[in-house]
């Protein structure tokens, strides 16, 4: 599915919301779903780096950064 990310060491999944302008995550299981973050345009897809704690989404016109 376009938009998503795993977080492989915290075991957490992301996602965009693209209709709806916000970034989700959630347990991999999908238990506790919870908006990080609002306000973006169409969001397109996340990544994330859980290493370092980044994560990245693809606006249409810009780009956003996150820490998370």
């Amino acid at each position: 599915m376009p938009g998503m990310a795993v977080d492989w060491v915290a075991d957490n999944l992301y996602w965009a919301a693209e209709g709806r302008g916000y970034i989700v995550m959630s347990r991999l299981d999908g238990r506790y779903a919870k908006v990080i973050v609002t306000g973006l345009n169409r969001p397109r897809s996340v990544t994330v780096n859980p290493l370092i704690g980044y994560t990245h989404s693809h606006l249409p016109c810009r780009r956003r950064h996150f820490l998370l």
